[in-house]
């Protein structure tokens, strides 16, 4: 921060998940966020966006959130949601490197294979990610968010290009990471209620 503070510049920090720079990287955003160091977290976003991938967009969007990084955020969010887009994408979407999105809320491999395959979607797991066949359509039905933010979000969005209507069991757990998502679905033309 010191180096930043009296040349304005980064030191070189080739961010790599499995590099200290990575570290640094994150620690520098939370800390411009803190002091209001607007340059210092662009361009702390502009190093952790190069980072964002299978195994590392969720646990990114968490300090994206923390520190305010809206840019990064937004990155990320569309990297989570390229799995919804696979459902109804032409050809076959491999998921893989992200091994922890079996260890957050819920199993979120399994829970999103389950929910796809109820929807219309051949979806299958691996130990690492999953494989989804792009479908023209997804199916409506009722889903069990098993109190997962990010499923019950994707499972909204769903909703908007479904055939027929989704109910999730527990919507309200979106509110963890977003208290606005069913306005703006809403706002969208979704039904909620």
């Amino acid at each position: 921060m010191l180096e930043y503070l009296y040349t304005g510049l980064l030191p070189d920090l080739r961010v790599d998940v499995n590099s200290p720079s990575f570290e640094l990287a994150v620690d520098l955003l939370g800390l411009a966020d803190q002091y209001l160091l607007d340059h210092l977290k662009q361009m702390c976003e502009r190093q952790l966006q190069n980072a964002v991938g299978d195994e590392t967009a969720e646990a990114l969007l968490q300090v994206a959130e923390r520190a305010n990084a809206w840019q990064l955020q937004q990155i990320c969010r569309h990297h989570l949601r390229n799995q919804l887009a696979a459902a109804v994408a032409d050809g076959e979407t491999v998921i893989k490197d992200a091994q922890e999105l079996r260890v957050k809320e819920s199993d979120r491999i399994e829970s999103s294979i389950s929910w796809l395959r109820s929807a219309g979607i051949n979806a299958e797991g691996t130990s690492d990610g999953m494989v989804i066949a792009g479908n023209e359509k997804i199916n409506g039905g009722c889903f069990q968010s098993y109190d997962d933010h990010r499923l019950a979000m994707s499972l909204g969005i769903a909703g908007l290009i479904s055939e027929q209507p989704i109910t999730i069991l527990d919507p309200d757990v979106a509110a963890i990471s977003y208290p606005g998502f069913w306005r703006t679905i809403q706002d969208l033309g979704g039904m909620v209620g």
